[in-house]
């Protein structure tokens, strides 16, 4: 039978080697021109976020709706996937869900000025195309003071 100190000996050793265990970083957030700049840290969602970025520089939007459909049934939470979403529906000329897309992302991307600018930037061409100047402008200064 062991001692009792033995027993909390051991213990505290085994104790001590778990305090010193070391924490990889995280890697910084990719940033790609003209593509979504905030990533989730979730590889397959990120993936696919810079996947639709490309079929959208490509023209094709109607896969890239639907591959950054696929990320955001993934990560909901995603401001960036919101984001490069309402990229696409403002290419394809659909103003109303581009702006509330990107109103979506601004809700989720409170931590990232650049995304919260490019966020800004769709809302006023969104509002520009559907004719109201005013909030164009609104949010364009918007985007121009972050």
């Amino acid at each position: 039978m062991m001692k009792p100190n033995l027993i909390l000996l051991m213990l505290s050793l085994l104790l001590s080697g778990c305090s010193s265990m070391m924490v990889a970083p995280q890697p910084a957030p990719m940033e790609s021109r003209q593509a979504t700049t905030a990533v989730t840290g979730v590889g397959a969602v990120d993936k696919l976020i810079a996947r639709g970025d490309e079929q959208r520089r490509q023209g094709d939007y109607q896969q890239a709706a639907a591959t950054l459909e696929r990320a955001l049934r993934l990560s909901p939470g995603s401001g960036a996937a919101y984001l490069a979403l309402a990229r696409v529906r403002l290419d394809q000329a659909h103003y109303r869900e581009a702006q509330q897309l990107a109103e979506k992302s601004l809700s989720l991307s409170a931590e990232s000025r650049r995304a919260q600018r490019e966020a800004w930037l769709v809302i006023g061409k969104a509002r520009r195309q559907l004719g109201d100047i005013q909030g164009a402008e609104r949010a364009e200064m918007k985007a121009g003071s972050i």
